[in-house]
């Protein structure tokens, strides 16, 4: 009966460590995905503010 209830407990317990290690590769995974979709659109955004100061510049003198 012991040996049942203990087969019972290592099950669960490895079936919530499984699912809190896919959970937090699952999370790690997405922020990488992010971080890389925002080192993606830095270089645009930068590119598209630099050239407004750069157009603005001319116009005021």
């Amino acid at each position: 009966m012991t040996s049942k209830i203990k087969s019972e407990a290592r099950r669960s317990r490895d079936a919530s460590l499984s699912l809190s290690l896919s959970l937090s590769l699952s999370l790690s995974l997405s922020l990488l995905l992010l971080l890389l979709l925002l080192l993606l659109l830095l270089p645009l955004l930068l590119a598209r503010t630099m050239r407004a100061c750069f157009s603005g510049a001319p116009r005021r003198r």
